[in-house]
C-alpha cells in the first residue's frame, strides 16, 4: 500500500500548525540558516511527540492495541491505521481539519499482507452508533460496532491526535553485529525518536541501509533525522533492489559517506505546495526554499548543495518522480567521495 504523501502532508501541517520554511536564497555568499524546526527546539519537539504518541490508542471489545498510520485516501477523505487485529479505517475531513463520526469500519484478519486484508477479511465490523468529540489535543471515538454478518455488537473507543499523522511507520532493524541498521517504511518523527536511542545505545553502529524507503511524512524532523546520521558520521547505503524515495533521498544524501550499488532506485521529486504552486514552479529566490537549501549545503557543500535541490524540484512534479540515473547520482550524491 503506498501512502499519499500530499494528502498526508497536508493533515500534517493542519493539525500540527507547523512553521514554514523562509528567508534564504541561493545567491547570497553566506545565507542565513533557515529551519522548520529550530535546532535548540528539537528536543522539546520530540518529546512532545512523544507525549501525544502515548495517548494514542483504540480499544476493541475491551482489549487495548497500539496503532500505526497506513494509508491516506484524499478522494474518499478516508485514513487506514494498523492495529493487532486488523485495519481500521476512519473518515476525516480536511476542510474542517477533523475526523468524522459517521464513517468508522474495523477489517480484521492477517496484517502482514494489507491488501489481501483489505480484500479478503476475517471479520468486518461497521459503524454502528458513534460519538467523536475533542478534549485538548486528543479526538476520540466512542461508540458501537456491528458484526455485517452476526449483527452481533462490540464496543469501541479511539483516540487520535496530531502525531498520528507525522509519525511515519519506518522500521529499524538492528544487525546482528550492530554496526548496520536497515531502514524502511515512511519516515517521520518516530524514525527520528527510534534511530536516535539506536545510536545512544550501539556505538559500533555506522552504516544505515536504505531498503524500501517511500518518503517523509513529515520534512522538518527529517532534516534533523539527517543530522543524526551526519553527526554520527554514518555512512548510508542503497543496495541493488533498494529503494528510496523524496525524503529517503535526503537521508542518503545526510551520509558522511555515500554508497550506491548498480540495481537501487532513488527518486525525486518536487515538494508541494505554496499558494498551490510545486515547489519546482516557484522562483528561485524564494523564501520557502530556505530549509531545503540550508539543509543541502550541510550535507553536499555550499554550491553542489544549491544545485542538486533545485535539480531534484525540476526533475519531477509532486505528484510524479523521476528514478535518478547513475550519471546523475555520480554526478549530485557520490562526487568528492
Amino acid at each position: 500500500m503506498k501512502i499519499k504523501f500530499l494528502a498526508l502532508l497536508a493533515v500534517a501541517t493542519m493539525l500540527q500548525a507547523c512553521s514554514g520554511s523562509g528567508g534564504s536564497n541561493n545567491s547570497v555568499s553566506e545565507p542565513k540558516e533557515v529551519h522548520g524546526i529550530q535546532p535548540d527546539k528539537v528536543a522539546e519537539y520530540v518529546e512532545r511527540f512523544k507525549t501525544l504518541n502515548a495517548q494514542i490508542k483504540l480499544i476493541l471489545d475491551g482489549k487495548e492495541s497500539a496503532v500505526e498510520f497506513l494509508d491516506m485516501d484524499d478522494e474518499d477523505k478516508q485514513v487506514y491505521v494498523k492495529f493487532n487485529q486488523g485495519v481500521l479505517i476512519f473518515g476525516f475531513d480536511m476542510d474542517k481539519e477533523q475526523p468524522i463520526a459517521s464513517d468508522f469500519t474495523i477489517f480484521k484478519g492477517d496484517t502482514s499482507d494489507i491488501e489481501a486484508l483489505l480484500k479478503k477479511p476475517s471479520q468486518v465490523l461497521l459503524h454502528k452508533e458513534m460519538t467523536l468529540t475533542r478534549s485538548g489535543d486528543n479526538f476520540e471515538f466512542d461508540g458501537m460496532l456491528e458484526d455485517k454478518d452476526t449483527t452481533g455488537l462490540f464496543p469501541v473507543k479511539f483516540v487520535l491526535n496530531e502525531s498520528l499523522f507525522g509519525a511515519g511507520n519506518a522500521s529499524f532493524e538492528l544487525s546482528k553485529n550492530k554496526q548496520s541498521v536497515l531502514v524502511s517504511g515512511a519516515l517521520g518523527t518516530s524514525s527520528y525518536v527510534k534511530l536516535k536511542q539506536l545510536l545512544d545505545n550501539n556505538p559500533s553502529l555506522k552504516t544505515l541501509v536504505l531498503v524500501n524507503v517511500e518518503g517523509s511524512v513529515n520534512d522538518d524532523i527529517n532534516m534533523h533525522t539527517g543530522r543524526l546520521v551526519r553527526n554520527a558520521q554514518m555512512t548510508t547505503e542503497i543496495r541493488d533492489g533498494g529503494e528510496a524515495y523524496s525524503g529517503g533521498v535526503d537521508l542518503f544524501a545526510a551520509g558522511y559517506r555515500r554508497v550506491y550499488h548498480d540495481g537501487a532506485k532513488l527518486g525525486v521529486h518536487s515538494w508541494c505546495c505554496k499558494d498551490g504552486k510545486d515547489a519546482g514552479q516557484l522562483s528561485k529566490t524564494d523564501p520557502a526554499h530556505g530549509a531545503q537549501l540550508t539543509f543541502f549545503r550541510e550535507m553536499l557543500g555550499k554550491t553542489l548543495g544549491p544545485d542538486f535541490y533545485f535539480y531534484t524540484i525540476q526533475a519531477a512534479p509532486a505528484a510524479g518522480i523521476h528514478v535518478m540515473t547513475k550519471s546523475e547520482v555520480d554526478k549530485y550524491l557520490l562526487v568528492g567521495q
